[in-house]
């Protein structure tokens, strides 16, 4: 058997239990096919923003019309999802035997358990396998339903889940079902890090509120220091344009203190 990766290393401090593995040339050119393949036959739902254009900036923009946030995040997301899961959610759209074949090219064995196999960071197709996977759980299926409820708008990037409305109870209300939903659906909410139900939250630097967004402060002042910086004008252009895209006001004070 070719081996599937050719490095590995656990993220942040030891014991977090996540882990990334660099794959070989022949697991990327294999994982580029499950992707491809997943995303021509599978309808992503359309608040799934880390497979659309616009990415974390849209995904937070779709909620500023409503006053009251909620910032959820799925813990260790990809080790949540074991080989298993990954052939049954791809046995909807292919044979049994390639939904085998697939589920085994995706997943690698646990660190820490030589009899569990789960879906890896750094495997091309892991994004969208995972997306998918959420997609045909429970949590899933909460989550959709949500997508159609009136008065709320609901975004999905990787493992966060931005949720909104003008209605604080109604986010409580919804916080305590999504945590039924995703305990159902063996996911684990990440409580260190969950934000609100609130009028402001953070989410990937951003500072989102009602009708507003913004970098966050240590973010911004590490793009103010990436400019000071020798840097190329198509990577000053890129940190301007993104602060932009969030904050017009904030990127055109950056571009007016960052050197010529």
């Amino acid at each position: 058997m070719n081996p599937k990766w050719s490095s590995r290393f656990e993220l942040k401090h030891p014991g977090s239990g996540k882990w990334v593995f660099v794959p070989t040339t022949a697991s990327i050119e294999a994982g580029e096919k499950i992707r491809k393949l997943i995303a021509n036959r599978w309808k992503v739902p359309p608040y799934y923003y880390h497979l659309r254009a616009g990415g974390h900036v849209e995904a937070l923009r779709a909620h500023l019309r409503h006053s009251h946030f909620l910032h959820i995040d799925i813990k260790d997301f990809f080790g949540s999802i074991n080989r298993s899961r990954v052939g049954r959610a791809l046995r909807e759209y292919v044979q049994h035997e390639e939904a085998r074949e697939m589920a085994n090219a995706s997943t690698v064995r646990d660190p820490a358990d030589k009899n569990r196999y789960f879906l890896p960071y750094g495997f091309v197709q892991s994004p969208m396998v995972a997306s998918l996977c959420l997609s045909k759980s429970r949590l899933g299926t909460y989550l959709d339903n949500l997508h159609a409820m009136d008065g709320v708008s609901l975004s999905v990037y990787v493992d966060d889940i931005i949720i909104s409305s003008d209605d604080p109870k109604v986010c409580t209300s919804i916080l305590s079902e999504l945590g039924a939903a995703a305990e159902k659906a063996n996911f684990t909410l990440n409580e260190a890090k969950q934000q609100g139900p609130a009028p402001v939250i953070t989410a990937f630097n951003i500072v989102l509120e009602h009708a507003g967004m913004r970098v966050d402060e240590p973010r911004l002042q590490a793009f103010a220091v990436k400019l000071k910086e020798p840097t190329s004008q198509s990577q000053r252009a890129g940190i301007i344009s993104y602060v932009k895209s969030v904050s017009p006001e904030q990127g055109a004070a950056l571009a007016d203190d960052s050197p010529a």
